[in-house]
């Protein structure tokens, strides 16, 4: 799923061909936003584009506001498909709330690139026309798992890229893309887990973090043993396991405001100690990818 948002705040003066003959101003703080979600299965995107929010006003002499309306507008095209579409007119103090979804299909396994997505949100009022909008610059898409590999040890090597919404990734110098990884706790010292035993006594801050620039285009990112080997693991050995959860996002600022997505997750890195038929022990650090499940090994442990 890919979540973005925009907002602003800001003065407006409204003034009308009527009011100006009547020496009438109109002052009016609107409080309205943009916001869009993206999701995906296997065979489909599904886009929601909302236009809401309300405005506060202080008629002056001769002036009620009384008349005037204000309007949700949304713009929604994924792929192609869709446009614009709008929702009831109000009062200028009214809340407003209009959504524009869309949907195209997309078979994610097989599909090269990921369809379009343009969107953009305005109110429309009744005596200056549009004077509130809230669109997107250029954001990261068509995140995936480049490569992955064994690195030995018990480290599982993973390559994600991305691309820009223009095709360029020079584009993108006002993004960044993150990882967000939470661990089950208790933390001890706060902030801290503490890897169990048999693992090694590796600590891991609760959550990790990491941001890169949304030009560089791709990342690397290894599930190891947190700087420990494989003679780290703590005898006598027994059958543990913990879970990690990764999300994986990007932040866009623009002057309109912040656009926020997530790409991939909450994924389980799971990692674990278990007893081979033999008697020997294993270590198996594991993430499922798009339906698939990715894993590397040290068998036995020393």
């Amino acid at each position: 799923m890919r979540y973005a948002v925009a907002a602003a705040l800001a003065l407006c003066f409204l003034v009308g061909p009527s009011a100006m003959a009547q020496g009438c101003r109109l002052d009016m703080t609107p409080h309205y936003s943009g916001y869009a979600t993206e999701s995906t299965d296997s065979s489909n995107v599904y886009t929601s584009v909302v236009s809401d929010g309300y405005a506060n006003f202080e008629p002056s002499a001769g002036c009620s506001g009384q008349g005037i309306t204000h309007q949700p507008r949304a713009y929604n095209v994924i792929g192609g498909t869709g446009g614009w579409g709008s929702g009831t007119a109000e009062c200028i103090s009214c809340y407003l709330s209009y959504q524009n979804n869309q949907q195209v299909s997309y078979f994610e396994a097989g599909d090269d690139d990921y369809p379009t997505w343009v969107w953009e949100t305005e109110i429309y009022c009744s005596v200056v026309g549009d004077f509130f909008n809230v669109s997107p610059g250029p954001i990261p898409v068509n995140f995936d798992l480049e490569t992955w590999s064994d690195a030995i040890t018990g480290d599982l090597h993973m390559v994600w890229s991305w691309q820009s919404s223009t095709g360029n990734l020079a584009n993108l110098t006002s993004c960044s893309v993150s990882e967000f990884v939470t661990y089950p706790g208790p933390d001890s010292p706060p902030g801290i887990y503490p890897w169990p035993t048999p693992f090694p006594a590796a600590n891991s801050n609760n959550p990790t973090t990491s941001s890169v620039p949304a030009t560089d285009g791709s990342v690397t990112d290894d599930h190891d043993l947190g700087g420990k080997l494989d003679t780290d693991f703590r005898k006598p050995y027994f059958a543990n396991s913990f879970v990690s959860d990764q999300t994986i996002g990007y932040s866009c600022t623009y002057s309109g405001g912040t656009i926020t997505g997530t790409f991939y997750g909450p994924a389980a890195i799971t990692r674990s100690v278990s007893q081979n038929a033999n008697g020997s022990w294993t270590f198996v650090v594991s993430e499922p990818v798009d339906g698939d499940l990715y894993s590397v090994s040290i068998d036995p442990l020393p």
